[in-house]
């Protein structure tokens, strides 16, 4: 089934559920996801772990595809609309939809080491993240990699909540609790700003060399990923409106977002310092 196709019929299969915005959102993650997965050349020869497997749209379209993949989902607070998901796979592909094994990372003990971990957006979330790191590695193939997906809080923004990072995370909490409270309630997922950890990108570099692994960044990862983002929500800029009104300086800075993606003025973001790139994609290899 061609991922347009799925598209369709997914849209199709949650025009009724009360929830079908949300749902619909996890859908279209999925789609950039699929899209930066074909990008990264994984062989289908290749033994896969997805780690943060989530709503398991990816697992379960991969395994339709015939890639050898296994997921895992270590963040159980929170997000319970991922729940639903397998059940509109079953109606979409008639057939049972793959759950990821809810455990974390450091206790996962797989049977096989892997060729390729994918990680989306999983190492901001985790208490101690070198530890996470370091299981991916232990479990990983000589010659084999990981694809890791992060946001880079060497910009000071939280690109979950879109809201600026003052200082640190505590004070940032005390100007907009209202705002983080409101978010996680409005988009299911209780719990979330507690989970965040504000890794940042020197310490992960740090890390990799006392391992001695080469990585790569992906310079044209955020304007890709941005430019998603506007596809998706541009037709929907009155949304914000449950945040800020359209005075507000977040609503000009997303308008402003939206322009500079339409012109494709921003694809020159890959020629910046990392300190502007809003999300990271390292490569790590083995």
């Amino acid at each position: 089934m061609h991922i347009d196709e799925f598209k369709d019929l997914f849209y199709k299969d949650t025009k009724n559920e009360p929830d079908k915005n949300r749902l619909r959102q996890h859908f279209n993650s999925f789609y950039f996801s699929y899209e930066d997965f074909l990008l990264s050349k994984v062989s289908i020869k290749d033994k896969i772990l997805e780690v943060g497997s989530g709503h398991s749209l990816l697992l379960n379209y991969l395994k339709l595809k015939n890639y050898d993949i296994k997921g895992i989902e270590p963040y159980s607070e929170g997000f319970e609309s991922f729940t639903k998901m397998n059940k509109i796979i079953n109606n979409i592909f008639k057939i049972d939809a793959i759950e990821p094994e809810k455990i974390a990372i450091e206790n996962y003990n797989p049977v096989n080491n892997y060729d390729t971990i994918i990680s989306g957006y999983v190492i901001e979330h985790v208490n101690k993240w070198e530890d996470c790191i370091n299981s991916k590695l232990e479990m990983l193939n000589n010659n084999g990699k990981i694809i890791m997906y992060l946001p880079n809080y060497m910009l000071p923004f939280e690109m979950h909540f879109f809201i600026p990072i003052i200082i640190n995370k505590k004070i940032t909490n005390y100007f907009y609790k209202d705002r983080i409270k409101s978010f996680e309630h409005e988009n299911d997922c209780v719990g979330l700003w507690d989970s965040l950890n504000f890794v940042k990108l020197r310490a992960i570099k740090n890390h990799l060399k006392k391992h001695n692994v080469n990585y790569q960044i992906d310079y044209d990862y955020s304007y890709r990923i941005l430019k998603h983002h506007v596809e998706n929500r541009k037709k929907k800029l009155n949304d914000l409106n449950k945040y800020y009104n359209k005075g507000n300086l977040f609503y000009v800075l997303y308008t402003l977002l939206c322009f500079l993606v339409d012109k494709k003025i921003l694809k020159i973001i890959k020629f910046f310092p990392l300190f502007f790139h809003p999300y990271l994609k390292i490569t790590i290899n083995k």
